[in-house]
């Protein structure tokens, strides 16, 4: 019998893990001379969660509690464990979620700890040790050819690169800064805000631009988003099953970036059709236990998130090349896959490092 046929009912589920990208956000980065993505139109401060991600937030919490009604919910706060990376975006999201749950109950708000590292100290996230400029190693990938039509009539990545360069008013600006950009479009996107003409007038060859860009910039930053964040949740849920903690057991939540979310799914052979996540995109761990022989699988679902007019996507099983293809599987084999992760040799001739550590902040 396959994995995916297993009688669910005969595994209670234990505890569920979210791995989860921030709402929908402000830019975070604004090309200086460029007045149709700009500042004035995102009052609460770059990077920040604009005032749609905050209700967005609500509004997927109670898709969250009808998925998971016994586990995420706002009945005890004792019961939940919450990471959030040291960006105020992933803070914001996951404390407008938990408000959401705790704020109704017949008690009146409830509070969670929410615990995130001072800012340069977080090493799910710190990219410290990397041993180049992401533009140059961008570069060095930027002459493969574009196939989609452009009014620049550009020919390769890097005439492309040019064009953007040249629609944003940024002569100086690198690869990365192009990137980051493009990115801000997503913004103006999900806001209902008018898109830059160059942009709808290039849509395809831009998109391709950017994931392009994105798949190159996520597989040199992999091993820093990725491995320190596996291996302190395969601890955690080797924590959950063996009943070693008597609080945050039920739901343990990380709110965290598109750049853990794509590096986990890396990490983890996924079968998705786009590794890059949409706003509140969630990877979802469900730790069951079978009633019988005290055997443990973990079945793992992926949604892809938010969509611009904000319905939230539906959860689908996480497929796992490594594991025939199912989105269940044992917990030792998981364990292994995710604490000796593909990220090991990199970050462990990065030891002295002093974020990349094991002495650093978890």
């Amino acid at each position: 019998m396959s994995e995916d046929n297993l009688d669910t009912s005969e595994f209670a589920l234990e505890s569920v893990f979210v791995l989860h990208r921030h709402s929908v956000r402000a830019p975070t980065y604004y090309a200086p001379n460029f007045e149709e993505i700009h500042p004035k139109s995102y009052p609460r401060g770059a990077g920040y969660l604009t005032r749609r991600g905050i209700d967005l937030c609500l509004s997927v919490a109670e898709t969250w509690r009808s998925w998971y009604p016994e586990h995420i919910n706002g009945s005890d706060h004792r019961t939940i464990f919450v990471r959030s990376s040291e960006s105020p975006r992933c803070n914001e999201t996951i404390s407008a979620i938990l408000h959401a749950l705790f704020s109704s109950g017949p008690e009146g708000l409830n509070l969670v700890p929410i615990y995130s590292p001072p800012p340069g100290y977080d090493k799910y996230v710190s990219c410290a040790g990397f041993d180049g400029d992401i533009s140059s190693r961008m570069r060095k990938v930027y002459q493969e050819p574009v196939l989609e039509a452009n009014s620049a009539n550009a020919k390769t990545v890097s005439e492309l690169h040019d064009f953007i360069k040249t629609c944003f008013k940024a002569p100086d600006a690198s690869e990365y800064d192009a990137f980051v950009y493009i990115d801000g479009v997503t913004s103006n996107v999900y806001e209902g805000l008018p898109q830059p003409k160059f942009f709808t007038d290039n849509e395809a060859a831009l998109k391709k631009f950017y994931h392009f860009a994105y798949h190159t910039v996520i597989e040199e930053f992999s091993p820093f988003y990725g491995f320190h964040l596996l291996q302190g949740m395969a601890r955690r849920m080797q924590q959950v099953f063996d009943g070693e903690l008597t609080t945050g057991q039920k739901w343990c939540d990380y709110s965290f970036h598109d750049f853990n979310l794509s590096s986990a799914l890396l990490a983890l052979e996924a079968e998705v059709r786009e590794p890059k996540p949409n706003f509140l995109g969630a990877i979802f761990f469900e730790l069951r236990r079978n009633q019988k022989d005290g055997s443990r699988v973990v079945d793992l679902y992926y949604c892809s998130g938010l969509q611009p007019d904000g319905r939230y996507s539906q959860r689908e099983p996480l497929r796992m090349r490594w594991n025939q293809n199912s989105h269940r599987a044992t917990f030792d084999k998981l364990y292994e896959k995710m604490f000796n992760n593909i990220y090991v040799k990199t970050m462990r001739s990065l030891e002295t490092n002093k974020y990349t550590g094991d002495d650093a902040m978890v």
